[in-house]
C-alpha cells in the first residue's frame, strides 16, 4: 500500500516474487504524480491495455489518480481492478 505524498515524482518498481492474488495499491495525494515499474517478463493489464513486456511502465497523469492491483500470475501479470481512478498513462 502505497500513497505517494511528496512534491516530486515517485517510482515504484513491482516486486520481483509476487503469489496469485497480492494486492498493491498506490494512489496520489497533495502535488505529487508516480510511476510504477517492473522486471523482465513482468507487465501491468488495465482493462483491455496491457504495459510493453519489459519496457514499460504506468504513470498517473494527475495529482489525485489512484490504482489498485492484484497479481494474476505469478511473478509476472498484474492487473487493474476497482478502478484506476484519474488518467493512468500505459506504455
Amino acid at each position: 500500500h502505497q500513497i505517494c505524498l511528496p512534491t516530486a515524482p515517485r517510482t515504484y518498481t513491482l516486486p520481483t516474487t509476487s503469489a496469485v492474488g497480492d494486492v498493491i495499491y498506490v494512489t496520489g495525494i497533495g502535488t505529487s504524480s508516480w510511476k510504477i515499474i517492473y522486471g523482465t517478463s513482468q507487465y501491468i493489464q488495465i482493462g483491455n491495455t496491457a504495459s510493453t513486456v519489459t519496457t514499460g511502465n504506468i504513470a498517473s497523469d494527475d495529482t489525485f489518480d489512484a490504482i489498485n492491483l492484484v497479481c494474476t500470475v505469478a511473478n509476472t501479470s498484474w492487473q487493474a481492478f476497482n478502478g484506476p481512478v484519474g488518467n493512468i498513462t500505459i506504455v
